[in-house]
């Protein structure tokens, strides 16, 4: 009577290891690095996400892995040239080890930051919100965060599609990055409509437009939609959701508030 079971057990096994084997699917048995001088393995291979010494993986998640956190570690850290290729030593059908081949390249330091194209704000208070300083190690980490903390101050008044150019200039002798970006602003975005989906009937829509924050003729800011979004769930006790309809030649943003999420587009 307890054979059965244990059959049935068997053959689920094989099938995964089957659909592993036919989707690439390989258990990672040791991860070893090599040209690596900055940072011992065991550094490295903590900075991976899902490559582990036990996990199985395909040649994709290696790559994603590697280009995601081992690079960006090493360009957190100055080394923004450094190369990595890796190679997978096959054991059996189903268990391999990693080698990862680094050339780490120069250590940079930032020799200066330079923004240009700025019109709405001041200078200075762009340049503010990188934290990186010029004689520091060139931290892309830091310098990803500043862009990202720019584009959420222009998208606050309105400017949802700014645009930037950057520009990288080495120099070998003293390792050093001028780091420049120039600034297209773009136009500012107001609200043209705010209009809800799912009201019982007109009289309650018009009441509806009076609880959001976002207003016709506002500047239009993606954080205040979600601000209302979430104060809506929270009022109503239902499922809210926002679509925005862009008109690019009139700079104007229109919103629709789904109440019944069935009807969402």
């Amino acid at each position: 009577m307890r054979v059965r079971p244990l059959i049935i057990i068997i053959v689920i096994l094989l099938v995964q290891v089957a659909f592993g084997q036919a989707h690439g699917y390989r258990k990672v048995n040791a991860i070893r690095f090599a040209g690596n001088t900055a940072f011992d393995g065991a550094t490295l291979e903590n900075q991976f996400c899902m490559v582990k010494v036990g996990e199985r993986v395909t040649s994709s998640i290696i790559e994603w892995d590697i280009e995601t956190n081992i690079k960006a570690f090493f360009r957190e850290h100055g080394y923004v040239k450094c190369g990595i290729t890796f190679e997978e030593e096959q054991l059996t059908a189903e268990d391999i080890n990693l080698h990862v081949m680094i050339s780490e390249g120069s250590q940079y330091r930032l020799a200066s930051l330079n923004i240009t194209g700025v019109k709405t704000f001041r200078k200075d208070a762009i340049a503010a919100k990188f934290d990186i300083q010029p004689g520091e190690i060139a931290n892309f980490k830091k310098i990803k965060e500043g862009l990202d903390a720019v584009k959420r101050l222009y998208a606050a008044y309105g400017f949802i599609n700014w645009m930037y150019l950057v520009e990288q200039i080495f120099d070998e002798q003293n390792k050093t990055m001028a780091l420049s970006f120039s600034i297209e602003e773009g136009f500012q975005y107001f609200i043209a409509y705010v209009a809800f989906v799912g009201c019982s009937d007109q009289a309650e829509e018009e009441n509806m437009k009076t609880q959001t924050i976002a207003q016709p003729g506002h500047l239009f800011n993606p954080v205040l939609l979600d601000v209302d979004t979430l104060r809506l769930k929270n009022m109503l006790g239902v499922a809210v959701k926002a679509t925005t309809e862009i008109y690019p030649d009139k700079a104007l943003v229109g919103i629709v508030y789904w109440l019944d999420p069935v009807t969402a587009k």
